[in-house]
């Protein structure tokens, strides 16, 4: 554990240092494809940085951190967008290191989150439909979408009610099970010692839940008590998501659909526009979002396993894409002529994901015994800051 811990420190060390090439001297190239090349080795680094662990919770911080959130916020910066090129007035070099290295998303107080959804960012997705019913407000404050009668113009508003930011959306609502931080941290540390004695993969879908919460909600804390500034929740209860879409693109792993609605959406809608007209481009860039989230999944299942790829976990994706682009064209199709119930929806969505999540997405984790080497770096961990609590 503790080599283990020394290596982490390390790779985080050399992750620090490729980030302040990247603000004082890779800043310097004019955006394009002068920055581009010059931050290829940060790309390449990044994308090897979690083999240099052998465990698998370091070995996915730094995956997920890395290799696949910063690189993609990188990307988005060699051409002087996203996040990172954002101007903040004060503490600029820390708010681009948090941002760079860490999973947060600035919440933009200054901007009403119905004005920006119809603004440019309306137009392109993160991965799943939004419900209908805020189609429906966008389609009244927008004078294209509310002259469209067919086929066609419906799926493309129902595509930017999907694909707003969703980032921004419902952090006025009421929770339904309003966990705190603290409630989530005691809530995973329970859940792993029982898992650690009864192996259930319901269990294990909770812990995969919570673990992400945790983890990111641990950066927020950091970057808030250090910078003061707002930021965008993690997730917001995909348990009781009620359509495909609703998890997709507004309650799981927001601050990943974010980067994928901008480095994959935008660019793959308008390559098919021009290949399959404009009445399908929307679709093919949804697509395209949950093609790329299986190939990063694969890359990271890699720096987890070290085994070669079994592509499951990219057929989980492809299947789930499917599925909602498939959901996608039958809501517009019925309209509200035929909703189901949310007391039906939501076990069936929900039921969904998890049954194919144990047909395709865990079985390489289980195979290679992951989720009990995770584990025991969980316990491994708290048993180890109990020894430095009782040695200082």
């Amino acid at each position: 554990m503790e080599d283990e811990a020394i290596n982490f420190m390390k790779a985080w060390l050399k992750a620090i240092a490729s980030i302040c090439y990247c603000y004082f001297i890779a800043s310097k190239f004019p955006k394009g494809i002068f920055r581009f090349f010059s931050l290829l080795p940060i790309f390449y680094f990044f994308t090897i940085l979690p083999l240099s662990v052998s465990r698998p919770i370091p070995s996915v911080i730094l995956g997920g951190f890395f290799t696949w959130i910063a690189n993609f916020k990188l990307l988005l910066y060699s051409f002087n967008l996203g996040p990172l090129s954002t101007n903040y007035p004060q503490n600029s070099f820390l708010m681009f290191f948090f941002l760079a290295a860490l999973p947060i998303a600035v919440k933009d107080k200054n901007i009403n989150s119905d004005v920006r959804s119809l603004t440019l960012e309306s137009d392109v997705p993160d991965i799943g439909i939004k419900d209908q019913n805020i189609d429906a407000d966008v389609r009244s404050l927008t004078p294209e979408s509310s002259n469209s009668a067919n086929i066609d113009q419906n799926i493309n508003s129902d595509v930017s009610s999907l694909t707003r930011n969703t980032d921004i959306k419902n952090d006025s609502t009421k929770k339904v099970i309003p966990l705190n931080y603290g409630s989530k941290v005691i809530a995973f540390v329970i859940l792993e010692v029982v898992y650690n004695h009864l192996q259930s993969m319901v269990i294990y879908c909770c812990l995969m839940y919570l673990f992400i919460d945790v983890v990111f909600g641990a950066c927020d804390l950091l970057v808030k008590s250090t910078l003061g500034v707002e930021l965008e929740p993690p997730s917001d209860e995909p348990y009781l998501s009620t359509s495909l879409q609703d998890f997709w693109g507004k309650r799981w792993n927001r601050m990943i659909s974010s980067g994928l609605r901008q480095t994959v959406y935008n660019p793959a809608k308008s390559i098919a526009t021009k290949l399959v007209g404009r009445k399908w481009a929307p679709l093919v860039g949804v697509m395209g979002c949950f093609i790329v989230s299986g190939l990063m999944h694969e890359l990271v299942y890699y720096h987890m396993t070290r085994v070669r790829p079994t592509w499951e976990v990219t057929w989980f994706f492809v299947l789930h894409g499917f599925c909602v682009v498939l959901e996608m064209v039958v809501k517009r199709w019925l309209g509200q002529r035929w909703k189901l119930h949310w007391v039906l929806s939501g076990p069936l969505t929900v039921g969904f994901v998890m049954v194919t999540g144990f047909w395709l997405f865990f079985p390489q984790i289980m195979r290679n015994n992951v989720d009990k080497m995770a584990t025991e770096d969980i316990l491994g961990f708290g048993i180890y800051m109990k020894e430095i609590i009782n040695i200082g």
